[in-house]
């Protein structure tokens, strides 16, 4: 059935919806810097503020049992704020706030080329209305810092896999080292970032230009010297307590649907249909590709959906390889926080690139995107935030 073309304009309209989402984006940036002068201090960021601000100790000059609570790149850009500006709450998470616009930009650089304008603009709020993550934008906590460079280390990983230059997997690597410094856990992302860029050149049979980008290899080198160090002692001093022993599925995936659902007390079919339409995706993406090696003959190309869908399932297995060989415990909640951007992006890529030819899952995912709108406006909040209230 062909729709109207008044209607197909509509849905097309590239302008319509680039104004929709510019709007949007600038009513929750000005949500989150709202939250960010009306929420008391929480305390996290008291103790980030007394043990480590106050005392100079950005760097944990002595590793303790609670010394994993200092976020080293959050805490330093504290340290700075307060000795210009004194104790102000909204100055000292002002970083993250400024962080949730860099959020903003390249959520909408990495949806941008969707044609179809209505697909960009659910995409958009898919990324960016989860109730959870936007908590912590509007904290002096590492991990909205961590976020903001998490999209554009994600978006130079897309431009290097679609054919651009070397330059951009050692800029999306220089980008996750300096954000694990805001939050450790960034680097369960690095590794399969890594392994794209090995599987990228075989397929490419190109070879790493490691002259041309020996900077940012001994600035990442540096960096990831410096992470190690940091985990190396906090391990030591059993600060790594935070985690779960169970399962991927029960610790990470269920704690992370939780948290993002708000504690709402929403029947058990919802979390029964959200885990399917993610699980669906998934499937299908694998599916599509196999289909198309196979069955159509069709070379292999890293499209954008195929390398989200690489680069998530290196994380779920880098996760289950330190657990078992090491025995570091699950990922639980705000330290997978980082699952949720790259999950949302490959459903939003996959659903892109194959609704002109299944056009069934159109009404599924406007549905889905739509109804995480109507979820956001539910858990909006000017006086908590989840953890804290």
């Amino acid at each position: 059935m062909q729709l109207p073309a008044s209607i197909l304009n509509v849905l097309y309209n590239s302008r319509f919806f680039n104004l929709l989402i510019y709007f949007t984006a600038f009513l929750l940036f000005s949500y989150v810097v709202i939250r960010a002068f009306l929420i008391s201090f929480t305390t996290d960021e008291i103790t980030t503020l007394y043990d480590y601000v106050l005392k100079n100790d950005i760097f944990n000059r002595n590793y303790e049992f609670m010394s994993a609570n200092n976020h080293m790149l959050n805490t330093g850009l504290m340290w700075m704020i307060y000795k210009i500006f004194g104790f102000n709450i909204f100055m000292l998470r002002l970083p993250n706030v400024l962080a949730f616009a860099v959020y903003l930009f390249y959520s909408f650089k990495l949806i941008k080329q969707f044609e179809i304008g209505l697909f960009r603009f659910s995409a958009f709020i898919l990324l960016c209305t989860n109730p959870f993550l936007l908590d912590f934008f509007s904290l002096a906590r590492g991990y909205g810092i961590s976020m903001a460079f998490l999209m554009p280390a994600l978006y130079h990983l897309l431009l290097f896999v679609n054919g651009d230059d070397q330059k951009n997997i050692f800029l999306s690597l220089l980008l996750i080292a300096i954000g694990s410094m805001a939050n450790l856990t960034l680097l369960y992302i690095f590794f399969p970032i890594c392994v794209l860029l090995v599987a990228t050149l075989i397929h490419r049979k190109e070879k790493l230009r490691i002259l041309e980008n020996k900077f940012k290899i001994l600035l990442i080198s540096a960096l990831l010297l410096c992470s190690g160090y940091v985990l190396y002692s906090l391990d030591r001093a059993g600060s790594l307590f935070y985690g779960g022993i169970v399962g991927i599925w029960y610790d990470t995936v269920n704690s992370l649907l939780f948290m993002s659902l708000y504690f709402l007390p929403y029947s058990l079919s919802v979390h029964f249909y959200i885990k399917i339409f993610f699980i669906a995706c998934l499937l299908s993406g694998g599916g599509f590709i196999i289909y198309d090696m196979f069955w159509r003959k069709i070379k292999f190309i890293f499209s954008p959906y195929k390398t989200m869908l690489i680069l998530f399932l290196c994380c779920i297995l880098f996760e289950m390889a330190l657990h078992y060989l090491l025995g570091v415990k699950y990922l639980v909640g705000r330290t997978g926080m980082f699952f949720i951007p790259v999950l949302c992006l490959f459903c939003s890529y996959l659903i892109n690139e194959k609704v002109k030819r299944y056009r069934f899952i159109a009404p599924l995912s406007f549905l889905i995107f739509f109804a995480s709108l109507i979820h956001f406006v539910y858990c909006a909040s000017l006086n908590h935030v989840l953890l804290w209230k």
